[in-house]
């Protein structure tokens, strides 16, 4: 409200939001009176491909919970959440089947020496977290936000994002971004596959404040 009373929410002056502001607010109901005070900015928000996880994930929340959600309202950090949670279910899962037991040791952090302490030295340490890490590294499986399969690094392989752009009372998807496909106005349905090549690389005219 403030950068609008400035006269910065117009020419020459560019707002780009970030993932988690857009993500945001694309999952919250927002007024016609906000809307008039976001015109023209732009930003990004992770791409989630439709798909039957994600269809199933939504009918099961929505049948448990009072406030109901629809596949684009869903917060994607909540999706992330739940594959996060599946992966570890998973790799922990093959690690008991491969014969190794679930034991913690003493933590190695020095105590502060009061009494009842509770910093770090309190912790437990797992003792198969480095076999633990490599299972992790090699799971993968369709999640609700797309296929998850990490890198040496512990990344998603093969992210999207979504270039949306305010305009009325709506947030208007301009064009996609991929590693391997780069800027384009096609949602990467293929971005898995390394051979796709996007041949329209640009976006959608895009209106700014």
């Amino acid at each position: 409200a403030q950068a609008k009373q400035q006269g910065m929410m117009s020419s020459p002056y560019v707002w780009i939001a970030s993932d988690l502001m857009i993500s945001t607010l694309t999952s919250t109901a927002l007024e016609t009176s906000v809307f008039n005070r976001l015109q023209g900015i732009i930003g990004i928000r992770g791409y989630v491909p439709k798909s039957p996880e994600l269809k199933a994930f939504v009918y099961r929340w929505n049948s448990q919970s009072s406030l109901e959600e629809s596949e684009d309202s869903m917060l994607i950090y909540s999706l992330y959440a739940y594959d996060a949670t599946r992966m570890l279910a998973y790799a922990i899962d093959t690690y008991t089947k491969a014969g190794f037991n679930i034991t913690f040791k003493g933590s190695t952090f020095p105590s502060n020496g009061a009494v009842g302490s509770s910093d770090l030295a309190q912790f437990k340490v797992f003792d198969g977290g480095p076999l633990l890490s490599s299972i992790i590294l090699q799971t993968q499986f369709p999640g609700t936000s797309g296929y998850i399969q990490l890198n040496s690094k512990g990344d998603l392989n093969h992210t999207a994002f979504q270039i949306l752009n305010i305009i009325g009372n709506e947030f208007k998807v301009v064009g996609y971004w991929t590693n391997e496909t780069q800027l384009s106005v096609h949602p990467p349905v293929n971005v898995s596959d390394p051979k796709f090549v996007d041949s329209q690389t640009s976006a959608l005219p895009i209106i700014w404040p």
